[in-house]
């Protein structure tokens, strides 16, 4: 009936002991509410279908809008704060004298500049986001708790 098969080819190491090769994937510990919640805020008309923006009025259109455009200038404030921290660590302690390098390594940001860096490389994980978005009120405080 069942018969016990022990492969001894090249790639038998691999399939039993794949530790190295083996992708780990991070594990969501939002719920699928929390993260419609989360993607509606980060994606805008994105997060929608057609068929869904094609039934919405306009005024919950202009809400998904408005939220978009707040969500989208908090995070870049934010990333340009988190990019200024980094590059003050890196460069203050090589040009501690110049005051060219103290002023622009200061936490001064600007509204018109568009940070396009992504949440890797500046090491920003989906929870800060949440954290972020949930002090700056686009997010309900019971947020964990739905």
């Amino acid at each position: 009936m069942y018969q016990s098969v022990n492969y001894q080819g090249r790639l038998s190491s691999k399939q039993l002991y794949a530790k190295k090769g083996a992708m780990e994937y991070e594990q969501d510990v939002f719920t699928p509410y929390q993260n419609l919640l989360y993607r509606q805020l980060l994606f805008g008309y994105d997060a929608y279908t057609k068929e869904e923006l094609s039934s919405m009025s306009p005024k919950e259109l202009k809400t998904i809008k408005f939220q978009f455009a707040k969500t989208q200038r908090v995070i870049n404030v934010y990333k340009q704060r988190i990019l200024s921290k980094k590059l003050s660590s890196v460069l203050l302690p090589m040009f501690s004298n110049s005051s060219l390098i103290q002023e622009f390594c200061s936490d001064i940001t600007d509204k018109k500049f568009f940070c396009t860096l992504s949440f890797k490389d500046l090491s920003i994980s989906k929870k800060d986001i949440v954290s972020l978005l949930m002090t700056n009120g686009l997010l309900p405080n019971n947020f964990y708790a739905l």
